[in-house]
């Protein structure tokens, strides 16, 4: 990509010399390489939301209340953002970078906020499926004590 466009300005960029050339072309590939980590980057997101989904299955599975994870996060999403001490107030220059990279790529919703109700979503997921399952048992009960009517 960046040689189609260094090709396209070479005309133009040819009464500068081979300076302005280079210096295109480092930017160029400056542009294309950062654009391919912001790229990766959402990628690595999605794959920590559904990190954070097994975790809670693994949790429910174990007998863990899953509810928990998501006033765990909750409660990290608020103090992080209020407390002094924290890690928040603790940003360095490449996180404000990355906080603008985001903004840039489109990202409008912090990093927890967006965790916080893929986890609600997947925990209202499984209650509606909780709840047809107990129907289906229930009905199933009802039916065997029919049955036993009629047998007996």
């Amino acid at each position: 990509m960046t040689d189609v466009v260094r090709t396209l300005l070479f005309p133009i960029t040819m009464l500068f010399g081979p300076f302005i050339n280079d210096a295109l072309g480092e930017a160029g590939k400056a542009f294309s390489q950062e654009f391919a980590r912001r790229s990766d980057y959402c990628t690595s997101q999605e794959q920590e939301i559904e990190a954070d989904v097994v975790s809670v299955r693994l949790l429910a599975h174990a007998g863990f209340d899953p509810r928990h994870t998501v006033r765990f996060w909750e409660g990290r999403q608020e103090s992080s953002q209020a407390a002094e001490c924290s890690h928040a107030h603790a940003i360095d220059a490449s996180r404000r970078a990355e906080s603008l990279s985001r903004q840039w790529m489109g990202e409008a919703h912090p990093m927890n906020v967006v965790r916080v109700q893929k986890l609600k979503d997947e925990l209202q997921r499984w209650e509606i499926a909780r709840q047809a399952a107990r129907k289906v048992r229930i009905g199933e009960w009802e039916e065997d004590e029919d049955m036993r009517g009629v047998l007996v």
